[in-house]
């Protein structure tokens, strides 16, 4: 004879607390957050490789520390949360970690960099773009095409310094 807990446990699954258990489902690939987490890296890869020297080295974008790439962080003007201008090259640079987390994008030398190198009212452009693009999340299709062209794109940069063949 079956006690109330077994009971329980073939009724509502094998935890027996109402929880139905579902079987596995075959995984029919990554999930739209694990293809995000994959093109934010692939993207930081790029946007450290195309600046480096042939040395592999890349300066801060705001302290001028000349750092390894593979140490260095890539920096963003306009937070990663506005889509808008997420992966826009403008809007992305090498960083030091002290400058991207210590100091939190050390903001302030951000914006006057930003300036110096892409010409006078660029950080506020930016500002604006991220202000007023509001754009849906990419889909599957949007996200595998850039990461697609982001790993042909390191690949090229990696065989420019010599890291692979």
């Amino acid at each position: 004879m079956k006690t109330i807990q077994q009971m329980l446990k073939d009724i509502h699954g094998e935890s027996g607390d109402g929880l139905v258990s579902c079987p596995a489902q075959a995984k029919s690939g990554p999930t739209l957050r694990e293809l995000g987490r994959t093109l934010v890296k692939v993207h930081s890869w790029y946007t450290r490789l195309v600046r480096a020297d042939d040395n592999g080295m890349v300066k801060c974008f705001t302290c001028q520390t000349w750092l390894p790439w593979t140490q260095a962080q890539e920096g963003h003007f306009i937070p990663r949360s506005k889509l808008g201008t997420k992966f826009l090259d403008m809007n992305t640079h090498p960083q030091c970690p002290v400058c991207n987390v210590v100091k939190r994008g050390n903001l302030l030398v951000y914006a006057i960099r930003l300036d110096e190198r892409y010409g006078n009212g660029t950080a506020f452009k930016l500002a604006a773009i991220a202000r007023d693009h509001r754009c849906e999340p990419p889909s599957r299709a949007d996200l595998v095409e850039a990461i697609s062209k982001y790993k042909a794109l390191v690949k090229i940069e990696k065989k420019r310094l010599g890291i692979i063949k």
